[in-house]
């Protein structure tokens, strides 16, 4: 009886062992499929912009290299025009960025980033960055790209914006959605090249009047804020083509009289 015990107990754990190193094995290998999976999405980087990618920034590029490793950036720095690090688990994007001088597109979404470096915004070249499903707080380095036509910084920590950031006078879309945002700066109207402005899902409580003077604009998202009053310079906004209100504060009434001065202009409510 003891020999046969003995044996049933080598038996369970030679079978316990093969369980743990399949499931191990197992592990490995779905790990390694999802990683040559989401290499492959970041290096297709126009599939993960289906609605507003840059292709005329793209075509013009005289290298289309997708770089998904900085190491291996640095190597030939001058020829880096696109680097993709998303999803690569960062805490902090490197100093060693600034090496880039040529970098046009820099995607570092879905990552714990919390903090820019200075040297971020050295990079003069910059037409588009993308830095969404992050932890970053403050976005001061951000405001010194003053050729950046495209910025995205959805699902962040952004509480205030900088005063000054009215000097990015060439930023075409700007995507703050699902931030902390309490208000917008004055400044913001100075930013006349924007076209598609989002705010959805913050604190807004209001939209400051210089942005009637965002001449360009022709999408404003405001959704899911309490905001309850719009400033009447917003019927300057002639190339308005879209207003997102829905989860505000605003009554019918004002929506009515909204939509009576601007009769052409679509307002999602719901």
């Amino acid at each position: 009886m003891f020999i046969l015990l003995n044996k049933i107990s080598k038996v369970i754990l030679i079978l316990t062992i093969a369980l743990i190193f399949g499931i191990t094995l197992g592990l490995k290998l779905l790990d390694i499929t999802n990683n040559k999976k989401l290499e492959a999405e970041n290096t297709d980087i126009q599939k993960l912009y289906p609605n507003d990618f840059p292709d005329e920034l793209y075509n013009r590029l005289p290298n289309k290299k997708v770089y998904l490793n900085i190491d291996e950036a640095l190597k030939t720095p001058n020829d880096v025009y696109i680097l993709n690090l998303r999803g690569k688990k960062l805490t902090s994007i490197p100093q060693s960025i600034s090496n880039f001088k040529n970098l046009a597109i820099f995607i570092a979404s879905n990552n714990n980033i919390n903090q820019l470096p200075v040297e971020l915004g050295e990079i003069s070249s910059l037409r588009m960055v993308d830095l969404s499903v992050n932890k970053i707080k403050q976005i001061d380095p951000i405001v010194s790209l003053s050729n950046l036509r495209f910025l995205y910084l959805t699902d962040n920590e952004i509480s205030a914006l900088p005063e000054d950031i009215g000097k990015m006078e060439k930023l075409l879309i700007l995507r703050l959605n699902r931030n902390k945002l309490n208000k917008l700066p004055q400044s913001i109207g100075l930013m006349a090249s924007l076209t598609s402005l989002n705010v959805n899902y913050n604190n807004l409580t209001e939209i400051p009047s210089e942005v009637g003077t965002m001449s360009n604009l022709h999408s404003l998202v405001i959704s899911n804020n309490s905001i309850s009053e719009l400033p009447s310079e917003i019927t300057n906004l002639t190339k308005l083509k879209l207003i997102a209100v829905n989860k505000t504060k605003l009554s019918q009434d004002q929506l009515d009289q909204l939509q009576s001065s601007m009769p052409d202009l679509e307002i999602v409510t719901e």
